[in-house]
């Protein structure tokens, strides 16, 4: 089973010491990148998800004004924690292990690896900004890319001729 915790305590002797850990989208990605790789990757998110299948969730819209928040992976259902109403940056979306198989292109939609290549905005033109807003006479985030410029495509697959 791929566990991609394991995996970084035994090459580095710990998370913390690993190289890039900030930046860690690029290399995770690369950590799945034969089929054998993949598929034991996807057997142990099976695996997370039938284990996580029975955890008993906190629906937050019931709790009262102030209480913290319960976050859960949203590919397998792990529990991310919980974190204080007021708490400042993004919430977790995916555990480490399902972060890497993002990372590498797997879309739980469709059940395969999709590979994407990043074009520029068609939206805003690769700026990050859409338009000007009425009131402040700021710049709009273009809403399309977030205001990276960027977006994701799927690769088309090549065509030969």
């Amino acid at each position: 089973m791929f566990d991609i915790d394991t995996y970084l305590i035994a090459t580095y002797g710990s998370i913390r010491t690993c190289p890039n850990l900030k930046t860690k989208g690029s290399w995770m990605a690369k950590l799945l990148d034969t089929e054998l790789e993949q598929t034991e990757a996807v057997e142990a998110l099976q695996e997370r998800k039938d284990a996580n299948a029975d955890v008993e969730r906190v629906d937050n819209h019931s709790l009262p004004a102030g209480a913290p928040m319960y976050y859960y992976c949203r590919l397998c259902g792990k529990d991310l924690g919980a974190y204080p109403e007021d708490h400042v940056g993004p919430a977790p979306r995916y555990c480490s292990p399902c972060e890497t198989l993002v990372e590498a292109g797997w879309s739980d939609s469709e059940g395969i690896f999709v590979q994407y290549v990043e074009k520029r905005c068609w939206d805003c033109r690769g700026d990050g900004h859409y338009g000007i807003d009425y009131y402040t006479k700021l710049p709009r985030t273009c809403m399309t890319c977030g205001g990276s410029g960027k977006q994701k495509v799927r690769k088309e697959a090549e065509q030969a001729s």
